[in-house]
């Protein structure tokens, strides 16, 4: 897999269209990286992009994924949590303390079937 998200992956977790996860981590933005079978994913309808935006709310805490990502996939999905968030503009700009504004992101993905051969990209 190829990071074209715009910030380091700590982790990535895929599902192909067969339910299929596997896993990736520490991607830096535009870098490759092997995806590695983890398992299979839950029976389709279980949890999805919406059980994980209510168990995580908008604190996106990482930790709270990382060991059970999987759990919240469906086929053709993935969630990568993010080492900063390219799509929150900091409002301080140059004056922003790197400390006090670093953030992390979760994007729960869907993949284009037509473009997932079963977690061999």
């Amino acid at each position: 897999m190829v990071n074209g998200l715009g910030a380091a992956i700590k982790t990535l977790t895929i599902a192909d269209a067969s339910g299929k996860v596997y896993q990736a981590s520490n991607i830096a933005a535009g870098q490759k990286a092997p995806l590695i079978k983890k398992g299979q994913a839950p029976a389709a309808g279980i949890l999805n992009a919406k059980s994980l935006f209510r168990d995580v709310g908008f604190t996106a805490n990482p930790a709270m994924i990382k060991a059970d990502a999987e759990k919240y996939l469906q086929p053709n999905t993935y969630i990568a949590v993010l080492d900063g968030n390219p799509f929150i503009e900091n409002a301080l700009g140059r004056a922003a303390s790197p400390k006090r504004s670093k953030v992390s992101g979760i994007v729960y993905g869907i993949l284009d079937p037509a473009e997932n051969n079963g977690g061999s990209k």
